[in-house]
Order: C-alpha cells, then sequence, then structure tokens
C-alpha cells in the first residue's frame, strides 16, 4: 500500500483519491531539511542529504555526536567527489556550514550540455559526503592515484561477471576485505576474501541486479588501501 509519502508540483503521477494516506500539494516546502547517514561500513564516512527549499547560500549541519572533536575532516560533493573539498579543516564541535550548489553536475561524455536549465538543482538540493580521521589532507582523487600504484594487489573483471583480485606480494594475507562502490560513493557490496597467499586469486561473482556503469573496488589489508576502477559492459542474463 502507497502511504506516508510526501508528493510536491502537478499532479502528474498517483491520484490523491485512490491513495488518501498521503501528502499532495500543488507548492514546494519552506525551510531546510538534512538527512544524515553513516556508512555502515566506512565509520569515518558519513553521507549528508540536503533539501534547501528557501536556496540559502549555506545550510548548517550538526554533526557533533558523529565526528570526534580535534579530527579532521573533509566534505565533498557528490558533482564533485575526485575533485578538491568544498570544505575542510579540524572539528571543533561547531555545526558545519556546507556551502550549496559551488558545484556544476558532471555532464555525460559525449553530451556536454545534456543537464541544464531545471535539470541542475542548484541551491535546492545536494548530497555531500563527509569523511573525518587521519590525514585528509589531500583530496579523494589524489588518494586513488596514490593507492593504485600500490603493486601488491592487482583487480581484474573477467569474462564481464567476476572480478578477480590477486595478492603478488603482501605480507598481509589475512582479514582482506573489499568494497564495490559507485562514482557517487554508494557501496554495492562488502566481502572479506578469507585468507589469500602471495600468488593466489580470489573470485568474486557480481551479482546479476547490478547495473552496466563504472564502479570502484577499494581492497583493504592491515594499513594498505587499494583501489581500482572497472567498468561492467553487458547486460547480465
Amino acid at each position: 500500500m502507497l502511504k506516508g509519502n510526501h508528493f510536491f508540483g502537478d499532479e502528474i503521477g498517483p491520484d490523491p483519491n485512490e491513495f488518501p494516506n498521503n501528502v499532495f500539494s500543488n507548492k514546494l516546502p519552506v525551510g531546510t531539511k538534512t538527512v544524515l547517514h553513516p556508512n555502515r561500513y566506512d565509520p569515518r564516512r558519513i553521507d549528508v542529504i540536503v533539501y534547501n527549499w528557501n536556496k540559502n547560500d549555506y545550510v548548517s549541519v550538526n554533526l557533533d555526536n558523529m565526528i570526534e572533536s580535534g579530527s579532521n575532516f573533509t566534505v565533498h560533493s557528490v558533482f564533485d567527489i575526485w575533485g578538491e573539498p568544498v570544505l575542510k579543516g579540524k572539528y571543533q564541535g561547531s555545526p558545519l556550514q556546507l556551502p550549496m550548489g559551488t558545484k556544476p553536475p558532471p555532464q555525460p561524455r559525449g553530451f556536454p550540455d545534456a543537464i541544464e536549465g531545471d535539470d541542475f538543482p542548484g541551491k535546492t538540493f545536494e548530497v555531500f559526503i563527509v569523511r573525518s580521521g587521519g590525514d585528509l589532507s589531500s583530496s579523494v582523487k589524489n588518494d586513488l592515484i596514490a593507492n593504485r600504484n600500490n603493486q601488491a594487489f592487482s583487480v581484474k573483471l573477467i569474462r564481464n561477471t567476476i572480478l578477480k583480485i590477486t595478492n603478488h606480494g603482501s605480507p598481509v594475507t589475512d582479514g582482506i576485505e573489499f568494497t564495490i562502490h559507485s562514482l557517487s560513493g554508494r557501496v554495492i557490496a562488502h566481502r572479506k576474501t578469507g585468507s589469500l597467499p602471495v600468488r593466489k586469486s580470489y573470485e568474486y561473482q557480481i551479482p546479476a541486479n547490478i547495473k552496466n556503469g563504472m564502479y570502484i573496488c577499494t581492497l583493504r589489508a592491515g594499513d594498505m588501501v587499494y583501489s581500482r576502477p572497472f567498468t561492467l559492459g553487458i547486460i547480465h542474463q
């Protein structure tokens, strides 16, 4: 049963008379709303969703119970997660003032004007990724490039449906785990390989419900983190 939802704008979907247990309005709300979503696999990461119907330049977000005071932090827009953060520093317990609408959405390759006009939410809506703890002075993109140069492991997509992880020389052979996430940072899968001796491989069958596209595989072995992009290019049968 469809209930507990809010619909705004012209009635182009469900008929209000058929779904009375919902709220329908032809006007947008006012004010701001933030939704905080901790990452179950990475305690240093928080996804922040901001609704900013007043189109304020900045929206205040309180992370006092989620980040330790004195910790380094960075904030990236999901429109530019490989670029420079929109905010960074040392957390002092005060609410963060997140800048709205400062990063335009990335255009699809080959279609430079695909997203424009009303397709760009501007200041009204944004999703941020907050990372805290450790040395976060460099951007996510630079961190991934540095990790990619590590030759201890390799990640390779074979037969378009299997991710093959090989240990080429890492002294850490136990407690190895990997995460597959989308370019926006959404976790798709998380697994532990078990023991993975040198010159041995682990093969992971990618679920058929994962859509074609580009993803990132992040591998953790002790203090070492290795990231590698891969692309799914066929439709699973």
